[in-house]
């Protein structure tokens, strides 16, 4: 295009994708809603807070969306990345701003406040404040605190732990002779001895355990030990078969050292955990949820897409083009996976375009080849109560959405895989991973179903007819691809007249001229 109808499209073009003002203000409300809790005395983290609520609150005042973050669920979670000392001081701001100026909180009160908590940390001499370290507990000091690990089986403390039960050196949890014991023994052996019906130490009763509870048991809300669950009550007339039936179990599956089902007691491992039906533990996939368009389209669907590092290339369902109503190249591929080698496929080529649910980041997946289907479960998606099932998750917040997965991301598009943040696995459980597209799970996530094994090894090369077909462009001069440029005689032959004429004459370089006869035959014009 001309130049200046050229400036005036690419500005249009910039302002339709990128200017929208409800874009702008929903990228900044979740940049500072979404964003991980500032730790304690990280005065860098806060310093960096507060510029970015600085920036946000000007931005969304002066497109008019100001309104956006004074709703109060946006400022809780806004309040809710601060350390907990410094909302404990927000908490006395608020109540005055509320009582004595008589008026709602707002955003600018947040970034005040914050502002000035900054500046505080920050100062060069005053700034840091020095921790005290605890002094040492004597021997005959009976101690309560733990690590911060969630499975009954995991505790730890500064010295080793005593069975109460064998007095053996390892927790009650653990103890054989324990666990075989019938449900009202193991009750009345905590009573007795004074313990904690929830992490079943000493010093300390359920009411004032900091541990969240342990009980492993799917919808139980209770507080206690897993091993302390009470029993379901049984219709009476199958009480007498249900019976008869648990004698029948081997007593190799009714007592493992892994906490397997004991006697009829509904006690579960905190990791593995075995039911009838088949039902065995779920391990989460790195699958997010997506809005994808066909490339020049503004038809969109939404889709879970699962990012594959072991596949080179990224496929689609032909579900997913019918709903997005596009018809791509017909083309074929020789396909390698876990189960077969070179296989040829007939397939569609399409480009799409890839779209996070906040509509924030765009990415470009410019070659999807589709299959009829993809092997993925869905019960591999993590959810946003596999997050809260954690506690060392806590901040991560994971969409929902009612969908197939309809894509599979492999290592060819690299902006969708990199990750940008990540929180590495604890007790077992999952790790998360922050992405271009939002947080994913890997790992056992902790809940029980159907497993179905997965494993994705997809390797598409062209087949024999892209290659004749690149081949056949090589016989013509109007070919695609680019070489490189090679002189003509003509050109060697000035080169060479330059190269042997060169020579310094007077502080500066005289060459001859590359005539193409010589001497030439030049008109006598000086008369």
């Amino acid at each position: 295009m001309k130049e200046d109808e050229g400036y005036e499209e690419a500005r249009k073009l910039l302002k339709e994708r990128y200017g929208k003002e409800y874009r702008v203000a929903a990228a900044h409300l979740q940049r500072l809603v979404d964003g991980p809790p500032i730790k304690s005395e990280d005065a860098n983290a806060l310093q960096q807070f507060s510029i970015q609520l600085t920036s946000c609150t000007n931005t969304l005042e002066k497109i008019g969306y100001l309104h956006k973050l004074n709703n109060s669920e946006n400022l809780k979670r806004i309040v809710e990345r601060l350390p907990y000392a410094m909302r404990v001081k927000w908490r006395d701001t608020v109540d005055r701003i509320v009582e004595i100026q008589q008026r709602d909180v707002t955003i600018k009160d947040i970034n005040k406040f914050v502002t000035a908590k900054a500046r505080a940390a920050n100062h060069p001499v005053f700034g840091k404040i020095a921790i005290e370290k605890p002094k040492p507990l004597k021997q005959n000091q009976r101690t309560s605190q733990y690590g911060k690990a969630t499975g009954f089986a995991t505790q730890s403390t500064s010295q080793s732990p005593k069975c109460p039960q064998c007095g053996s050196n390892h927790w009650l949890s653990r103890c054989d002779k324990f666990k075989k014991q019938s449900l009202e023994e193991r009750q009345k052996f905590v009573r007795e001895k004074k313990l904690c019906i929830n992490c079943l130490s000493t010093g300390h009763f359920v009411r004032s355990c900091e541990k969240e509870s342990f009980c492993k048991v799917d919808g139980c809300v209770g507080k206690h030990s897993t091993f302390l669950h009470p029993k379901l009550q049984q219709p009476l007339n199958t009480k007498k078969n249900d019976s008869k039936q648990k004698e029948k179990i081997p007593e190799d599956r009714r007592s493992e050292d892994n906490h397997s089902e004991t006697q009829g007691n509904n006690a579960n491992n905190g990791y593995v955990k075995s039911k009838p039906g088949g039902s065995s533990p779920i391990t989460g996939l790195a699958i997010v949820p997506i809005e994808v368009k066909a490339k020049g389209s503004s038809k969109t669907v939404k889709t879970y897409a699962f990012l594959d590092s072991g596949s080179n290339t990224t496929f689609c369902t032909e579900k997913l083009l019918e709903e997005l109503e596009i018809h791509g190249t017909k083309t074929k591929l020789s396909l390698t996976t876990m189960q077969a080698e070179n296989v040829p496929e007939q397939c569609t080529m399409v480009s799409l375009e890839i779209l996070d649910l906040a509509g924030n980041s765009e990415i470009n997946l410019p070659t999807v080849y589709s299959r009829p289907n993809l092997p993925i479960p869905k019960d591999a998606i993590g959810r946003q109560e596999d997050v809260n099932r954690w506690p060392y998750l806590t901040g991560i917040r994971i969409n929902s959405i009612d969908a197939d997965i309809g894509l599979l991301i492999g290592s060819d598009v690299p902006e969708a895989l990199q990750p940008r943040e990540m929180r590495q696995s604890q007790n077992g459980g999952p790790f998360a991973t922050r992405t271009a597209l939002g947080w994913v799970l890997n790992g056992p996530l902790g809940r029980n179903g159907t497993k179905t094994s997965t494993a994705n090894l997809a390797q598409a090369n062209l087949t024999s007819d892209e290659k004749f077909e690149n081949y056949c462009n090589y016989e013509f001069n109007d070919y695609k691809y680019d070489t490189n440029p090679t002189m003509s005689q003509n050109d060697r032959k000035a080169l060479g007249i330059m190269e042997e004429s060169v020579k310094m004459e007077n502080g500066h370089y005289e060459i001859a001229l590359p005539w193409k006869n010589y001497p030439p035959d030049l008109p006598n014009n000086k008369t």
